[in-house]
């Protein structure tokens, strides 16, 4: 079954460039296996997003290590003259 973000992806290619109708096998393949591990990507993300968002204490622990990286790389780089 073809999800709805692939469904556009495919549509929108269509729109974009006529010339894609006739694809070769072998695009075709990659395109829906790119469009499959995009959104795995993007769901990932979301779930990530989500669960920082949604929990205060994995929200402080999160923001609180960027700081810290913050912080570190600042001390690594040097002035600007």
């Amino acid at each position: 079954m073809m999800k709805w973000g692939n469904f556009f992806a495919f549509f929108s290619s269509f729109i974009l460039h006529p010339s894609t109708l006739l694809l070769a096998p072998e695009e075709a393949a990659f395109r829906q296996v790119a469009s499959d591990a995009f959104e795995d990507l993007v769901n990932d993300n979301f779930k990530f997003y989500k669960k920082v968002s949604d929990d205060p204490e994995v929200s402080k622990e999160f923001f609180t290590r960027l700081f810290e990286w913050y912080l570190d790389g600042r001390k690594k780089t040097p002035p600007k003259k």
